[in-house]
């Protein structure tokens, strides 16, 4: 992968886990969400939508939130997946991952560290 990976303990054969990617995209932020939750949705199993919201880290950039649970490779997951654009034609995915029993319990650790998340020129 292009970037590390940040995962915690393993537990119940799973390790809670943050990771990002990129992607370039000539659209605007709602759209390049809506086509991402739209494909998340078609290729999960037992996928659900818990939330999605407006989000902006401590340095003021803006993004959005989309909250979600899914069945994937066996495991029940609850993923949160953080969008922002560079403003130039590049998006970032940041997704925090953790098992859905319990996942809720990593929210706000996923929630403070992604408020850190800065786009470096």
């Amino acid at each position: 992968m292009k970037y590390q990976i940040a995962f915690g303990p393993t537990s119940s054969a799973f390790s809670p886990n943050i990771n990002v990617v990129d992607e370039a995209y000539d659209g605007s932020l709602k759209s390049y969400v809506d086509g991402n939750a739209k494909s998340v949705e078609q290729l999960f199993e037992q996928y659900s939508l818990i939330k999605r919201e407006a989000f902006a880290t401590k340095s003021g950039l803006k993004g959005e939130r989309l909250v979600t649970t899914s069945l994937q490779q066996q495991k029940k997951l609850r993923q949160t997946f953080y969008f922002f654009s560079n403003g130039k034609g590049k998006y970032y995915v940041v997704t925090c991952t953790a098992l859905a029993a319990g996942g809720e319990s990593l929210d706000v650790l996923f929630e403070e560290s992604l408020r850190s998340f800065e786009l470096i020129k």
